[in-house]
């Protein structure tokens, strides 16, 4: 993995919301999961740990940082088959380094039935944005909602980060961008409209940009 998710374990306050969940995203998740749940977190997001009995990480230095709760995983080879009966995730599918079908089979396959997979998404709007709109639009928002909203306008809907940072960096050149340099990630970010069909939704309205960052249920 790259140095990128090194960066974030290290320096873990570095994103605020919409970049990490809020107190009313997490109580959204808390009332998707059913009492006595055994359930699966992606990736190490404290805020979810709570819920949860096992997590799953591809970075070394993320599952070193939560001895007990997470384990060394790959995300597209998951080493579970019909253990548990949710699993939770916060941007999960967007940074998911493989196709969408390839996840939400992974997903299938851990999950017993029923089950119940619960993933706070980052969404583009319906109707693309056009990328020099945005950028002129920055003094608007504070630097998490612009790089948020620039992805959208970008990803098509995949875009690189290194794609990202090149279009952020000459109108605002904000010591965060130091993070990803060297990244050779890729993010999807999809309309409300391409994901699967799912079985309930709810948006959170405490941050910037919460309009696009659902939380989205799947019931299998």
């Amino acid at each position: 993995m790259t140095d990128h998710w090194n960066q974030l374990v290290e320096r873990p306050n570095i994103w605020k919301a919409p970049l990490r969940p809020s107190p009313e995203d997490i109580t959204h998740f808390q009332s998707q999961l059913l009492p006595g749940s055994r359930t699966l977190l992606l990736g190490v997001t404290s805020e979810l740990q709570p819920f949860a009995q096992v997590a799953v990480d591809n970075n070394r230095k993320a599952v070193e940082a939560n001895p007990g709760l997470a384990i060394f995983a790959d995300w597209a080879d998951l080493p579970f088959e019909a253990e548990f009966d949710a699993v939770i995730g916060d941007g999960c599918l967007n940074i998911f380094q493989g196709t969408p079908e390839l996840f939400f089979q992974q997903m299938k396959k851990v999950l017993k039935r029923p089950g119940r997979l619960i993933l706070r998404i980052f969404t583009a709007p319906e109707e693309r944005e056009e990328v020099q709109d945005v950028l002129q639009a920055k003094e608007q928002m504070g630097f998490d909602a612009f790089q948020l909203r620039v992805t959208n306008a970008l990803a098509n809907p995949f875009v690189s980060v290194q794609e990202r940072c090149r279009a952020i960096k000459p109108v605002w050149d904000h010591p965060n961008l130091e993070i990803y340099q060297g990244s050779n990630l890729v993010y999807y970010h999809p309309k409300i409209s391409q994901l699967p069909p799912f079985d309930a939704i709810r948006w959170s309205s405490s941050y910037e940009l919460a309009e696009r960052c659902p939380i989205v249920t799947w019931y299998f």
